[in-house]
């Protein structure tokens, strides 16, 4: 019995309409591969967690009480929304989600830029079922190796994408 192994060549040429967005409009690799290198660099900023966190121990509480002024309660919401900001868009879905609403992205090249996560993954570990947003949440899953991922997925797009 053989086993096949998975190229990125093999995946994409299975997926002819993987650059293909949700709008329906064609997506250069160049986009895609901004996007990606747009969400390593948000997560350099704001740091990656590997999982989603629904509570924010590190975050400020909100401090509001009747003897405030309005200006007073206003900063307090305002600081307190600042440290929520960016809980929960710190592991590798929601960071590229983030950066499809940002000047860096949009719908087409998140999905685009999900998808090769996925191929990349596929490759990686021969398997057709790999998922890139699982195998960024798997226990003992460092930066450094969510970062390569996003590199190498970068790469694909602009070597293997669409020209304008």
């Amino acid at each position: 019995m053989t086993t096949q192994t998975l190229t990125i060549t093999d995946l994409l040429n299975d997926a002819p309409r993987l650059w293909t967005g949700h709008s329906g409009e064609q997506a250069t690799g160049e986009q895609v591969a901004h996007h990606l290198e747009a969400t390593i660099a948000y997560l350099e900023r704001v740091g990656w967690e590997r999982t989603f966190a629904t509570t924010n121990d590190d975050a400020a509480e909100l401090h509001v009480n009747d003897s405030m002024t309005v200006k007073g309660m206003l900063r307090s919401l305002i600081d307190w929304v600042r440290t929520q900001n960016t809980t929960g868009s710190r592991n590798l879905p929601l960071a590229l989600s983030h950066i499809a609403n940002t000047d860096d992205g949009d719908t087409d090249t998140h999905g685009i830029a999900s998808r090769l996560c996925d191929f990349v993954i596929r490759a990686r570990t021969n398997n057709t079922y790999a998922n890139a947003a699982a195998w960024a949440s798997k226990l003992g899953r460092t930066w450094p190796e969510v970062k390569q991922l996003l590199t190498e997925a970068a790469d694909v797009a602009r070597t293997h994408g669409p020209t304008a």
